[in-house]
């Protein structure tokens, strides 16, 4: 057990606190709490700076709702110096596990190399880019010509189109492309963005902020997005222009945009879901072990019979308190494996809490004959195995583990009392 003083034992006190202020909705202590962990390098840390970001994005965009840019601009920039730009969950873990460099690796197994079909607009937008790249920018234009005749109204290609015209100064052309990028997609947040920063190049700083408001409500993650668009009020506001900024939804939902990326990653790395599973329970719980459950399922789809992956998404079941899919898991993970001694160890504890004595002691004992001849296990065992009145055989397993373990107290304690 750590003592009160030992610093993990403080930093859980720091994570619990602040995940409390942050579902109160009490950003400012949310954000000093969480503060003192933004250095760590592990879960808690990790989390810790998350929430944090979170919080004062809720501050910066309330703050803007009220009109009081400066100040929601300086939340927001301190919001994206601790997250990046993107306040959805699954993007942030996963920009965080690609730097281990075997995520890059997993996610490169799963990509495959796509050829050039006369169907499909992105594979016709990476040609103009790449004939761009390489300074051939009449024949760029000409194939975004060529694939708008082909598929006609594609936003994705107008927003190019856009793009390369204002790479070579024609404001005009670009801010055309990019309206036909919105007429094309009116629930396109990248046009309604690109259209806005080619008003705010013109001048029109009326204009690009409503544009930046229609994308962020599109796209409400988007750190970026609140920052220049409180940029964007502010400079309205100092040319006379006082505008209606609409209220934010301050808790995005989440997004699926590296969510496949996730899946691909907690398939061949456990560590990384061991490291969440051994966080101090928070009121966060919900949303953290929701999204790893989710991701546990997308990647189950793919291997079912992965025991690790069965393993591990039983335990996050159980830390969210869905007990019968907990044991549907783990029973899984023991059927595709059944010398899996912590997956068995697992579900008979799943049973022993559901009540299930009977089918807890069989697990137990199908853990003792893998190899789990551990002093625990005979304890649990015997403990279990009194519950149910059978003293004689309970003995036997608390006598083992004290044989195993002769400083173990809760088995002698076990043993004092079955002999009283």
């Amino acid at each position: 057990m750590d003592h009160p003083d030992n610093p993990s034992t403080e930093a859980s006190r720091h994570y619990v606190a602040g995940m409390e202020y942050y579902c109160r909705r009490l950003h400012r202590q949310a954000v000093a709490e969480l503060a003192r962990l933004r250095t760590r390098k592990d879960p808690t840390g990790n989390l810790a700076r998350y929430y944090q970001g979170l919080s004062l994005r809720a501050l910066g965009l309330e703050a803007m709702a009220s009109g009081r840019l400066e100040e929601a601009e300086r939340h927001l920039r301190a919001a994206i110096e601790c997250i990046g730009r993107n306040a959805d969950l699954s993007d942030y873990l996963a920009a965080i596990y690609a730097c281990t460099r075997r995520f890059d690796h997993c996610a490169r197994q799963a990509e495959t190399a796509a050829e050039l079909r006369c169907d499909d607009p992105a594979a016709w937008r990476r040609l103009a880019q790449a004939q761009w790249q390489s300074g051939r920018r009449a024949e760029a234009h000409l194939t975004l010509r060529q694939a708008l005749r082909r598929l006609d109204q594609i936003t994705g290609l107008h927003i190019q189109m856009g793009l390369f015209l204002a790479a070579e100064g024609d404001l005009g052309g670009a801010m055309g492309a990019f309206t036909q990028a919105v007429g094309a997609d009116c629930a396109n947040a990248d046009a309604h963005y690109y259209l806005a920063l080619a008003a705010q190049a013109r001048g029109d700083v009326v204009e690009a902020a409503k544009g930046l408001q229609r994308a962020l409500e599109l796209r409400p993650a988007d750190l970026m997005l609140a920052y220049q668009l409180a940029k964007a009020a502010q400079a309205a506001a100092d040319s006379g222009t006082t505008l209606i900024l609409h209220p934010f939804d301050l808790r995005p939902a989440a997004g699926k945009s590296q969510f496949d990326h996730l899946a691909r990653y907690v398939t061949v790395e456990g560590d990384f879901l061991e490291a969440f599973l051994a966080l101090p329970p928070s009121p966060v719980d919900e949303e953290l072990f929701g999204l790893l459950s989710s991701v546990l399922e997308a990647a189950l789809e793919d291997h079912p019979d992965y025991a690790d992956l069965q393993f591990h998404c039983s335990r996050v079941c159980q830390r969210l308190g869905r007990t019968l899919e907990a044991i549907h898991h783990a029973n899984q993970a023991v059927r595709v494996n059944p010398r899996y001694i912590k997956a068995q160890i697992h579900l008979a504890g799943l049973y022993a809490e559901n009540g299930q004595a009977p089918l807890a002691v069989k697990h137990l004992r199908q853990a003792v004959s893998t190899g789990a001849d551990w002093a625990d296990v005979h304890c649990r065992l015997g403990e279990i195995l009194l519950e149910t009145g059978q003293s004689s055989t309970a003995r036997w397993h608390l006598q083992r583990a004290v044989q195993l373990n002769a400083g173990y107290a809760r088995a002698a304690k076990a043993l004092s009392a079955l002999a009283a």
